[in-house]
């Protein structure tokens, strides 16, 4: 622990620097509540995030059985080709936020601006789709 000097000027600084600590600290203690708040709520939404990946890995392998198999190499099959990263300010604190991650399909065909083509799955006139709310007419 630093010695302090005993001497009047020293004994005003320190009253100065607890009258600046006692006036600082509610203002404090509230942001380190609120980023535990933000911190909980992260735990949480990451927590319910993983759930889904696994709820959607199940029903991915059930449906699909071929991609839940391990003895196929799938390695090289989808690659991230860019991702948006930004700040987001929490309670005064600067904190990295993703906003967007782009993929690449293997094999894939894509227009000349890197769009993937799609492909009608119900080629032909509209009116013989009129259950299909994006081909009906």
């Amino acid at each position: 622990m630093a010695r302090l000097k005993l001497s009047k000027a020293s004994l005003q600084q320190e009253r100065t620097k607890l009258k600046l600590y006692e006036k600082l600290l509610p203002s404090l203690e509230l942001k380190r509540r609120q980023l535990a708040i933000e911190l909980d709520k992260a735990r949480k939404e990451y927590a319910a995030t993983q759930l889904e990946v696994e709820r959607l890995e199940a029903r991915v392998g059930a449906e699909l059985p071929m991609l839940a198999m391990t003895e196929i190499d799938l390695k090289g099959l989808v690659k991230m080709t860019a991702f948006d990263l930004e700040q987001e300010n929490v309670v005064g604190v600067r904190l990295p936020l993703l906003k967007q991650v782009e993929c690449q399909v293997a094999g894939a065909a894509h227009h000349a601006a890197g769009e993937p083509v799609r492909e009608d799955p119900h080629p032909g006139d509209p009116e013989e789709h009129p259950a299909h709310p994006n081909l009906a007419g």
